[in-house]
């Protein structure tokens, strides 16, 4: 059972992802972050998506926090993937199937012409997804090794500005 202890605590071990200083994982998370949007190409963001969880190895992340970034990672993912899928809007689209026809009674007039699988909005939405999940890995990743304290010292480092 995945609890909330593991998924809000950190994991104090000796490894370099750990010992690195919190500003420097403050700068790599904006960094990253501003990597992941300006990438649109699914094979650079995959490679930025494998790099982030390489840091989870050399973390020597537990087995729980593993499983705990998966269940995000899948649930985040799949639901990027399927609603881009469902609701893609650019044109031109190619349709794979049919979930409501438009000429369903009622529905079909609700969803304003049916409901459709668009291979273009699955290509979209794996591209989204792996930018949300690059940066949600390595969010999860520095709050995992660094504690509160020491991330707060870190802000107070950077000057940013608190009251």
């Amino acid at each position: 059972m995945i609890g909330a202890r593991s998924i809000a605590e950190p994991t104090i071990k000796d490894t370099i992802i750990h010992r690195m200083d919190p500003r420097a994982k403050i700068l790599v998370l904006i960094s990253t972050a501003f990597v992941a949007v300006t990438l649109d190409n699914p094979k650079t963001m995959f490679l930025l998506f494998l790099i982030v969880l390489s840091g989870f190895a050399l973390a020597r992340m537990p087995a729980i926090k593993l499983k705990t970034l998966t269940l995000l990672l899948v649930l985040l993912i799949w639901g990027t993937i399927y609603s881009q899928a469902l609701f893609y809007s650019q044109l031109p689209r190619t349709v794979i199937f049919t979930i409501l026809d438009p000429d369903f009674p009622v529905l079909g007039w609700l969803t304003n012409g049916g409901l459709f699988v668009y291979e273009e909005g699955l290509r979209h939405g794996a591209i989204q997804g792996l930018r949300s999940a690059s940066i949600l890995s390595l969010g999860l990743l520095m709050c995992w090794t660094t504690d509160s304290r020491d991330m707060l010292n870190g802000l107070v480092g950077l000057r940013v500005p608190y009251s």
